[in-house]
């Protein structure tokens, strides 16, 4: 089965990089913030050996798997945040990117160019579409995918579940035909 090179992605103001044990302090607080909390449906308290599960259990696993990969969005030194693709379909060539921002790391513009690199990474191994789903209330995320050129295709009546029940999806997509962005 296909699987994604495990390398690093350059990208102007940092890169995405395979998680580091240096990172996991970060991890944790970020996934214990309300903001982050409030759309993903994360362990509350978030713990040092849940950051731990997913950088060293989970993550390789979807790697070797074919499945998907993640990455730290790194910016000058730090770990700003996550991003990673998912449920990839090589056979039918798609793929679905998920992203979070650490409080620290937000407001720079920093996710928009990860998605974008993450994007190009993704038609760069053979996919042709890349989805984005996005809790429609979680104006953050969405924002970021519009600015990275998705496009909003509809909305998945409650197709997700938060902490607070479940919620409706916007579902956006990129294809590899699409103009620049």
């Amino acid at each position: 089965m296909p699987q994604f090179p495990d390398e690093v992605i350059q990208l102007d103001r940092g890169r995405l990089r395979p998680v580091r044990e240096s990172d996991l302090a970060d991890i944790t607080a970020a996934c214990n913030d309300d903001a982050i909390r409030a759309w993903l449906p994360l362990p509350i308290p978030y713990t040092p050996e849940d950051a731990h599960a997913f950088a060293f259990d989970f993550a390789p696993q979807e790697l070797a798997s074919g499945a998907g990969i993640e990455r730290a969005v790194e910016s000058e030194g730090r770990l700003c945040g996550m991003i990673g693709l998912k449920t990839t379909s090589w056979k039918v060539g798609s793929t679905e990117a998920g992203y979070w921002s650490a409080p620290w790391g937000r407001g720079r513009g920093l996710m928009t160019t990860a998605l974008l690199a993450m994007t190009g990474f993704a038609f760069a191994q053979g996919l042709h579409r890349v989805e984005v789903r996005v809790a429609t209330g979680n104006l953050a995320s969405l924002g970021v995918a519009l600015r990275a050129g998705f496009r909003i295709e509809g909305t998945l009546r409650q197709a997700a579940r938060t902490h607070d029940g479940p919620v409706d999806i916007l579902v956006l997509s990129r294809l590899d035909t699409d103009p620049p962005f």
